[in-house]
């Protein structure tokens, strides 16, 4: 493979030469030896990792799908995604999670894993992570006096626990028209 030269963050940005091995940067200097792609002063950095995406697969396609999703990701230097289980049915079961990783298997254009959300109790499943709300608007609901349960549950998995975490009495039912009332609706006193 070509060793690419240009512009690194090595503590702060200098001429650098980056040579790859079976996918995996193994050596960077300021000239290094063999066949070069010269970038001139482009800044030559790592892709994005998007933790946080709704491709609305399944049940929501006529918004976004798994691969227009992961499509406009890789045109914006995004390689791997992260996507969150709020969708139609909500991933909130190994039968759900396994029967939209079936369906989307072959749409992704990038990496992905996906979070598997949580309703009564933790079910285990190939999840990166799992997802609750604090919020009644959403089927993975949590209320405060089960968190603890949730967590120690999540725990035992050994995986993240992801929270939107917004106090559900503090919250608007106003349906918003645009980001000022949706921001009126969700005040900063809500989150916790």
């Amino acid at each position: 493979m070509p060793v690419i030269c240009g512009k690194a963050y090595l503590g702060k940005l200098v001429n650098a030469c980056i040579k790859f091995e079976g996918g995996k940067i193994i050596d960077i200097k300021k000239d290094i030896a063999g066949e070069k792609i010269d970038y001139g002063n482009a800044v030559i950095f790592p892709s994005a990792i998007d933790v946080h995406v709704h491709f609305r697969e399944p049940g929501f396609e006529y918004k976004e799908d798994f691969f227009t999703g992961t499509k406009a990701a890789a045109i914006a230097g995004v390689t791997c995604i992260l996507d969150m289980p709020n969708n139609e049915p909500a991933i909130i079961s190994k039968k759900a999670f396994d029967e939209k990783v079936k369906k989307i298997k072959n749409k992704a254009c990038i990496d992905y894993a996906l979070y598997g959300g949580i309703k009564d109790k933790v079910e285990e499943m190939d999840c990166i992570a799992y997802k609750i709300f604090l919020s009644r608007d959403n089927e993975m609901f949590c209320s405060l006096n089960k968190l603890k349960e949730v967590l120690e549950n999540v725990k035992k998995q050994g995986k993240p626990l992801a929270i939107h975490a917004e106090l559900e009495d503090c919250i608007s039912r106003e349906k918003a028209k645009n980001l000022e009332e949706h921001n009126r609706n969700r005040a900063k006193q809500c989150e916790i």
